[in-house]
């Protein structure tokens, strides 16, 4: 299943997460070529808005999935992920990308089975990060800005317990 939500997350929200990101943008760690913040590290109180806003959105639909980690990634030109599945742990059953900004080009998420998702403000893709083979078209222009969260059914493998 791969689910994509328009405007999951309010302009204001997103607003908030990408001031965020740019304040602490020296805190983040490179990984590959982009960069990872700790979002709960940072903003713990809003971090757990956060979970509880998104599970309690996975619940209505059926899913008992809870976040077991939550990062914001920032992309500059040029950054890409190629095809992959998500390295994750045993428990993990899915993961979303919210795309906090749209103005920048390129970076589009994109799916093994032909799905490309163009990136909109406030946009979030649910899907399973170990099932669905994916990556990230290179970022042309701009930066690219998204929150990243991996979920389990383990309730002992919560983030915030």
């Amino acid at each position: 299943m791969i689910l994509i939500e328009q405007d999951f997350f309010e302009k204001d929200t997103c607003d908030f997460l990408i001031s965020l990101a740019l304040k602490n943008e020296s805190k983040a760690n490179p990984f590959r070529d982009i960069y990872v913040l700790p979002f709960l590290e940072i903003e713990y109180i809003f971090g757990k808005k956060i979970i509880n806003y998104v599970t309690n959105f996975l619940g209505r639909r059926g899913l008992i999935s809870y976040p077991e980690r939550m990062q914001i990634t920032i992309w500059n030109e040029n950054s890409k992920q190629d095809m992959h599945f998500d390295t994750a742990k045993e428990s993990t059953n899915l993961t979303s990308i919210t795309y906090l900004n749209s103005d920048y080009e390129g970076g589009e998420t994109v799916f093994k089975n032909g799905i490309s998702i163009r990136p909109e403000k406030g946009k979030t893709v649910f899907f399973d990060g170990k099932k669905y083979f994916h990556g990230v078209n290179p970022v042309k222009k701009g930066k690219r800005l998204i929150l990243a969260i991996w979920y389990t059914s383990d309730i002992n493998s919560i983030i915030i317990k």
